[in-house]
């Protein structure tokens, strides 16, 4: 059995529940995109589910807010429960003082709520506790990082109310999802002239065989093939200590580099400059103007045209021949459709992504105004090829501005996507447990 990625201790007997997710999402996805696209469904079973008891969130105009639960904790059980983590050094003297006072708390327009549960990942692990992806959430939520391998610290959901408009929501679903990430990795970019043998792997696999069956069927199961354990990645383990991310920009397509900014420490939450440098995700920006309307039944798309088209499809052709060029031209038009009877489209950045072997990429799109950005999940170790999906959810139009922000990537190893973890109940710690913290 391998090692857990984190430790975790129930304080509050499942005040929140801990659970799988599940690739259809309990049946909540559309049944096209359950049968045929893997990256999709492998989003949407990626990480750890934090479910928590009904909660009602109600912000006045004023922006002051109440939240509150029918089923809180027992105050007396709390109360010794909190006792009994702090007179162990399970919890710092800093939580127990924001704690004290029940198990949700603020800063200004951010709301945190304690799960009822610590945590602990294991060396050289980080866990990103993160937004409820692929389920139309009401609740924007902040990304908090624990790092932290020698101590626990308090699990938090934590929610972004500032751009949220007055009235009364309901919070019942999922709240908050834990991903493994492996700090240490280094991101390398590369021009699209000298990266010819990944856009010669990209050729290689949308070629004349897999356009011929996307004739007579809506998947050709070649991507699939790609999680077959005889198939191995298209390049051989890195002898390098420090996993390598090469990234391959096509023409200069706007994107960043950036980091997280919120860790949880026993001191509290905050900005650490050096630990966050040693994880670096990718954000994609549109290198086109475009504008999308859906009337419920058709799509009609108008994209501006990039000024280097025309080099990017001699690039293209040149090291893939047709099979290239057909690549080129699709991602040219920038914006694709699955089924035009469908509210989903797809945008191709101008980028091409290589992780080290046994890792993927989880790919979520950055929300707008009116379209929800999806979580994929792509074996980058062996097909290269980026894309977001998005979902109009508000009226029928979308305007895609150029230079705005629309993916964010994250490599991670694919034994992280769904991290193996130990729980136990508070009861259950022995001496040598507590012994770890003093």
């Amino acid at each position: 059995m391998s090692k857990p990625s984190f430790e975790l201790y129930d304080a509050l007997g499942e005040f929140f529940l801990l659970q799988s997710r599940s690739a259809t999402l309990d049946g909540s996805i559309p049944l096209r995109a359950a049968q045929h696209c893997i990256p999709y469904t492998e989003g949407c079973s990626a990480g750890l589910q934090l479910i928590p008891p009904f909660f009602e969130l109600k912000i006045k105009k004023n922006r002051k807010f109440e939240i509150s639960t029918p089923n809180p904790p027992d105050s007396q059980f709390y109360e010794e429960t909190l006792f009994g983590l702090k007179h162990n050094r399970i919890l710092s003297e800093y939580w127990w003082s924001i704690l004290e006072n029940g198990p949700v708390w603020d800063r200004g327009d951010q709301v945190y709520i304690w799960t009822g549960y610590v945590i602990r990942p294991a060396e050289n692990t980080w866990i990103l506790n993160g937004g409820a992806f692929n389920r139309r959430a009401q609740v924007k939520t902040i990304d908090l990082i624990y790092a932290d391998s020698q101590n626990f610290q308090p699990l938090f959901c934590a929610l972004d109310l500032s751009e949220m408009n007055p009235g009364t929501y309901e919070i019942a679903a999922e709240l908050g999802c834990l991903l493994g990430l492996q700090p240490g990795i280094e991101v390398k970019v590369a021009p699209v002239e000298t990266s010819t043998a990944e856009v010669k792997a990209v050729c290689d696999f949308f070629d004349d065989e897999y356009y011929e069956q996307k004739k007579t069927m809506p998947a050709t199961g070649k991507y699939r093939a790609l999680g077959s354990s005889k198939n191995k990645p298209l390049h051989g383990p890195s002898k390098k200590e420090t996993p390598e991310i090469l990234l391959v920009d096509m023409l200069n397509s706007p994107y960043m580099l950036d980091t997280f900014k919120s860790f949880v420490t026993s001191q509290g939450i905050g900005y650490d400059r050096k630990l966050s440098e040693t994880y670096q995700f990718i954000v994609l920006k549109s290198a086109f103007s475009a504008k999308l309307d859906w009337d419920g039944t058709f799509w009609k798309t108008q994209v501006k045209a990039h000024p280097l088209t025309e080099k990017l499809i001699e690039i293209w052709t040149k090291v893939g021949g047709a099979a290239g060029e057909r690549f080129a031209h699709t991602i040219a038009e920038f914006v694709w459709l699955p089924a035009a009877t469908e509210s989903f489209f797809n945008v191709a950045p101008w980028v091409l992504l290589k992780t080290p072997p046994g890792w993927s990429s989880v790919d979520d799109g950055i929300h707008f105004e009116n379209a929800e950005g999806l979580r994929g999940v792509v074996r980058t170790d062996q097909l290269y090829q980026v894309s977001g999906v998005y979902r109009l959810i508000n009226g029928p139009t979308l305007s895609i501005k150029k230079g705005s922000r629309l993916m964010r990537i994250l490599p991670i190893p694919r034994n992280l996507l769904n991290p193996e973890y130990q729980i136990k109940k508070i009861e259950d710690f022995t001496l040598e447990d507590i012994r770890k913290f003093v």
